[in-house]
Formats: structure tokens, C-alpha cells, sequence
């Protein structure tokens, strides 16, 4: 566990960090090896998240799998227009991480073929 301080955070990355002046980051490292299973282990993660929901704790997932952009617009909260801009300045063709279904190619965004 590292016990961090969000005024020496820099806000100009897209880590989602909590509105909090105090947060701490927790790792969970587990082995999908021998007895336990990779199904096992998500379930694991799963059930960590749902009671970290219910208590009303603000986890966030560093590899979060969401699929949905509403999903992903929670995940962001508040600082989701500055990832949007970002994307938008940086990606403005939606090449990078495509398998996280945040940004779809528009015909606008793709090159004019000849």
C-alpha cells in the first residue's frame, strides 16, 4: 500500500485519481497458476469491487475491462471531458487502444482514399 498525496499528483495524465487530499493505492497481484484459475481470480476482483461499491469506497481499476462508454465515462467521472479533449488532440484518427471501445474511427477521422 502506498499513501499518497494529491497535490504532488500531476493532473496532466489520465490516471483517475480521487477528489480526496489523501488516497491510497492498494495492488492486488494474484496468481491465475496451479489451484486458482483465471475465472477464479476475476471473480476475485469482481467480488473486491462490489463490496468496495457498496461501501461506498472510490476504487478505480488501473486495467478496468469496460466495454461500454458509459462505463468508461464513470470510470472518469469529472475528468472525463479532459480525457475526451485529449483523445481528441492527441488521437484525432482513434489509432491507440482501440480494444477499449472508448473511441470508435468516424469517416471523418478516416483518410481520404484515392
Amino acid at each position: 500500500m502506498i499513501h499518497l498525496v494529491s497535490c504532488r499528483w500531476d493532473n496532466r495524465t489520465s490516471v483517475v485519481i480521487p477528489n480526496e487530499e489523501v488516497f491510497y493505492l492498494v495492488g492486488f497481484l494474484h496468481s491465475a497458476i496451479g489451484p486458482h484459475s483465471i475465472k477464479r481470480t476475476l471473480n476475485l476482483n469482481n467480488q473486491i469491487i462490489e463490496f468496495s461499491n457498496k461501501a461506498s469506497i472510490g476504487v478505480r481499476q488501473y486495467l478496468p475491462n469496460y466495454t461500454t462508454e458509459p462505463e468508461w465515462k464513470a470510470h472518469y467521472g469529472a475528468r472525463w471531458d479532459a480525457f475526451q479533449q485529449r483523445k481528441n488532440t492527441y488521437d484525432p484518427l482513434a489509432i491507440l487502444a482501440p480494444g477499449q471501445r472508448i473511441f470508435q474511427k468516424t469517416p471523418a477521422s478516416l483518410p481520404l482514399s484515392s
